[in-house]
């Protein structure tokens, strides 16, 4: 019991916890986007950092593009994901999605934009399935094995007694860091979302 209400004390904090990026008063939804990024001029700098992460970073991708970002660990890479994920504020430049300023779009509306397969992917103690709807709710078994055939994980699947309700284990235990990391590929294609992005 004494662990238990520690517990909730700790979560009643966390939600209590105000949102140090709120969506503004003058928001301008966009209708249509079909990808097209532009970073200009981005600066960014951690709380408590001596120097800027990203220091006038500019590029352009335009729909239907692929473009890659390369430089050693530190160099900001991560960074810039979580700055177009609106997880964190640049303090100058802009990101704009078609020619509109991220920061003027809904933050539920900026994040449905882009979806990321992480370098470390987060997968669920449930099924292939249940992680897998975590990013398309609605999908049916067909476009599952489609999307694990297209990160060419259908051979394990089929390897597997309980298919697509095999239970991947805490944090992906039961599979192999590739596998984890195919996983999570296929989870990020899966949704929605006009902006692909892999990071590493």
């Amino acid at each position: 019991v004494q662990r238990g209400l520690a517990a909730l004390q700790r979560l009643g904090e966390v939600l209590d916890e105000v949102p140090s990026i709120r969506d503004r008063d003058d928001l301008v939804p966009v209708s249509r986007i079909e990808g097209r990024v532009e970073l200009r001029d981005l600066d960014f700098r951690y709380p408590g950092a001596g120097r800027p992460t990203l220091d006038a970073v500019s590029l352009e991708a335009e729909a239907g593009q692929t473009v890659g970002i390369v430089g050693p660990a530190g160099a900001g890479k991560s960074t810039l994901v979580n700055l177009l994920l609106r997880f964190w504020d640049y303090s100058e430049g802009s990101i704009l999605v078609e020619g509109t300023e991220l920061r003027k779009l809904s933050i539920e509306q900026s994040r449905s934009l882009f979806s990321v397969a992480e370098q470390s992917p987060f997968l669920f103690h449930a099924s292939i399935r249940e992680n897998l709807l975590v990013a398309a709710p609605e999908a049916g078994d067909d476009a599952l094995r489609e999307v694990l055939e297209e990160v060419q994980l259908t051979e394990l699947l089929d390897s597997m007694e309980m298919g697509l309700d095999t239970l991947v284990g805490e944090s992906g235990l039961k599979l192999s860091v590739g596998q984890a990391r195919r996983l999570s590929v296929a989870r990020a294609l899966l949704k929605p979302a006009p902006i692909l992005i892999l990071d590493e």
